[in-house]
């Protein structure tokens, strides 16, 4: 009889700790986020403090978010954007 290696199971605090620092895309169950880009800055009990940019003027914007882990539905991780020195050019 084969036996299968327990999985360690990640609950939702764990999954956006490992999160924190990196480019997502959320979506919430009240709308306040329909696919919106941002990152997550930190993680608390039972909420997250979501950030995102807006760019205004030549000005970057940053919005501080607490989302509640009960109104997050979808988290996807976005691509990376390159940077100018990774941009190839084409002539």
């Amino acid at each position: 009889m084969a036996t299968e290696a327990a999985r360690q199971v990640l609950d939702r605090r764990e999954l956006f700790k490992r999160l924190i620092g990196r480019r997502v895309e959320m979506t919430t169950t009240c709308k306040s986020f329909d696919r919106t880009t941002g990152t997550i800055k930190e993680v608390f009990d039972d909420f997250v403090m979501f950030l995102t940019q807006t760019e205004s003027a030549g000005s970057v914007e940053t919005t501080r978010h607490w989302v509640m882990f009960e109104a997050i539905t979808v988290v996807t991780e976005a691509p990376k954007m390159p940077t100018a020195e990774e941009i190839e050019i084409m002539r």
